[in-house]
């Protein structure tokens, strides 16, 4: 038996060390209430503000020990609201009085693979997943919409979509007893408002009301609990 559970560990670290991996991402310089690490993959900048990590870590669950981005914040897109003045606006479809219901959410998309650590030190494990997954921006509402209206109020191409592919799946470190696993999935924003047509004298058509989400980004949240064995 002994044999046997060295021969398994060792096909583990094997694992750990083959599939690509986020061990380079580099940390977060800012701090958050939850003290939980942020980092960045290779490829994401480094262009979150204190406030979005806040938003970030303050709203994921209690087993995550660590988040990391792993790509780049969407461009920010112009914003066209009606004028203050009453009297000069420019005619189109607009997305009214939104509101948002929710920024930097954590979806998980898949959750990886889980493993107990028996060993008495640190274990680096591969939290893997099998197929495919993807989230795009959606609307709940009757009708027809244009994204271009509601990106521009947003501020970001809320209509992107985003794919994890298991060959994306990611190392974990795991202390002694614990239990750990990775989830990956997006960060959404949610908002709800009115679509409606805006005239130039300011004036609107009928208003339809409706609730987007749409994914800024995708990330691994990486979870540790205590195995109790």
């Amino acid at each position: 038996m002994r044999k046997i559970s060295k021969v398994i560990l060792s096909t583990v670290l094997t694992l750990a060390v083959s599939v690509p991996t986020l061990v380079s991402a580099e940390k977060a310089n800012t701090q958050n209430d939850r003290n939980i690490p942020v980092y960045f993959a290779n490829n994401a900048e480094k262009n979150l503000s204190p406030e979005d990590i806040s938003k970030i870590t303050s709203q994921l669950g209690p087993t995550a020990k660590s988040v990391t981005i792993v790509d780049s914040k969407p461009a920010t897109n112009k914003s066209r609201d009606i004028s203050l003045m009453g009297d000069v606006c420019e005619p189109g479809d607009q997305f009214l009085d939104a509101t948002p219901n929710g920024t930097f959410v954590f979806h998980k998309g898949k959750e990886g693979t889980r493993y107990v650590n028996k060993t008495g030190s640190n274990l680096t494990y591969t939290s893997t997943f099998t197929g495919q997954w993807s989230f795009g921006g959606e609307i709940n509402g009757e009708g027809k919409f244009n994204w271009g209206p509601i990106e521009a109020k947003v501020g970001f191409k809320i209509s992107g979509s985003y794919t994890w592919n298991e060959i994306e799946a990611s190392t974990i470190t795991i202390r002694p007893h614990y239990q750990g696993w990775n989830d990956y999935g997006t960060l959404n924003d949610y908002w709800s408002g009115y679509y409606a047509y805006v005239y130039n004298d300011c004036s609107t058509g009928p208003k339809r009301f409706i609730s987007v989400v749409g994914p800024r980004q995708k990330a691994v949240v990486a979870n540790e609990i205590w195995a109790n064995y």
